[in-house]
């Protein structure tokens, strides 16, 4: 029978086995023999695969985000630097525009 032939026998094995088939490792040590085990073992298995996927895609997005605030945050201190820089051209524009007085030439 199928529960004679069970590879788990016992609670700690039933553990080794949803830990190894959560984490999609699948070690084939241990394996259900029943229908109702065979049905939590899809279950895990989806289980599994679904969380391991979500925990990879918000690593991935964490660390994206992280890059992209950096790379924001360099962005804006290139752009500060150019804006002093033109604020700076600007003022020397203005200065050498500015007319000259003498204090013997009379007004215009």
């Amino acid at each position: 029978s199928q529960t004679e032939n069970a590879s788990i026998a016992h609670f700690g094995d039933a553990l080794w086995w949803a830990v190894a088939t959560i984490s999609t490792v699948g070690y084939g040590d241990e394996a259900p023999t029943t229908a109702e085990g065979r049905g939590v073992g899809v279950v895990l298995i989806i289980a599994g695969i679904t969380f391991f996927s979500v925990l990879t895609a918000n690593l991935a997005a964490f660390l994206t985000r992280a890059e992209s605030a950096e790379n924001e945050e360099s962005q804006i201190e290139v752009l500060m630097r150019k804006i002093e820089g033109l604020e700076a051209a600007v003022r020397q524009s203005l200065q050498a525009q500015q007319p000259r007085f003498d204090d013997t030439a009379p007004p215009r």
